[in-house]
């Protein structure tokens, strides 16, 4: 055969298990960023209904399973955690500013009050 004209075609059939663990994966990966970035608190995991559903399927997951899915949930919260913003809550883009502010504003009056010490102890010589 002509190796121009050859064409190679690879399937992979996904068992149900397959695809449950990828969705876990997605769904912990979520989770992680939501706590990381202040949408939600650690403690509210487990009342979220979502975290409870997460519980309930991990531990019906065998040895294998759990493997794959710490490595998928690795891989998802790469690629989730990489734009942060989609995670922040209104309120945290808020506090963010207002934290970012108050920190220019003390910087300037550190300054003011260096070169302000720097001018007096040069007008005293």
């Amino acid at each position: 055969m002509n190796s121009q004209k050859e064409v190679k075609i690879v399937t992979r059939q996904e068992t149900f298990n397959d695809l449950a663990v990828r969705e876990l994966a997605k769904t912990r990966s979520a989770c992680i960023c939501k706590i990381q970035f202040g949408r939600c608190k650690r403690r509210e995991c487990m009342r979220c209904p979502i975290g409870r559903q997460y519980a309930n399927c991990y531990t019906q997951l065998n040895d294998y399973d759990k493997l794959r899915l710490s490595e998928y949930v690795s891989q998802a919260y790469l690629r989730d955690s990489a734009e942060p913003e989609q995670w922040t809550s209104p309120g945290g883009y808020i506090w963010h500013a207002a934290k970012c502010g108050f920190m220019m504003l003390g910087g300037f009056v550190f300054f003011a009050f260096i070169v302000s010490v720097v001018l007096a102890f040069a007008s005293q010589l």
